[in-house]
């Protein structure tokens, strides 16, 4: 399979969830959560974690227009690191899930950490060339991209005259 088209999609689909949580963050938290999601810290949580889900995708999708291939595996190793952080706190959080979502939850957040990280690979591509320079984020650049994320929020807030 094409390792740009894998990215893409993982862009896109980070993009389009990362919407969602913005948009109606109470219902998306109670298909992760639960009926017990609900409330105003459901909202800013919700959106927190959308807000960064939308930066990431869009900067991905962002990355493969542009050809930057190094920046793109970067950024999609770096959502792998985020969807393995969500699995992380889904886990110690478990007990707090109804049913099937105890084992269902954590297991997507799995998942995507797992595609995340091949796709970010350069292995994951055995056609592509060899890119010089290519390496992963560092702790403090992956760090530089939550402080852009968080700053795009205090913006919005500001704009809808929330702050």
């Amino acid at each position: 399979m094409d390792r740009r088209w894998v990215l893409a999609a993982l862009g896109a689909t980070r993009a389009v969830i990362g919407t969602a949580l913005v948009v109606a963050p109470e219902r998306c938290a109670r298909i992760w959560a639960g009926e017990r999601a609900v409330g105003p810290g459901t909202r800013v949580f919700a959106r927190v974690v959308g807000m960064r889900d939308v930066a990431l995708g869009t900067l991905l999708l962002a990355a493969l227009r542009s050809t930057d291939r190094t920046l793109a595996s970067r950024l999609a190793g770096v959502g792998a690191a985020t969807d393995a952080a969500d699995t992380i706190g889904t886990l110690i959080a478990a007990t707090d899930l109804d049913g099937p979502r105890r084992w269902l939850m954590p297991g997507i957040a799995a998942a995507a950490a797992i595609g995340g990280a091949i796709a970010a690979s350069p292995d994951g591509d055995p056609a592509a060339p060899a890119q010089p320079g290519s390496r992963p984020l560092s702790v403090a650049e992956a760090a530089g991209v939550v402080d852009q994320q968080e700053a795009t929020l205090e913006i919005m807030e500001e704009r809808s005259g929330r702050s």
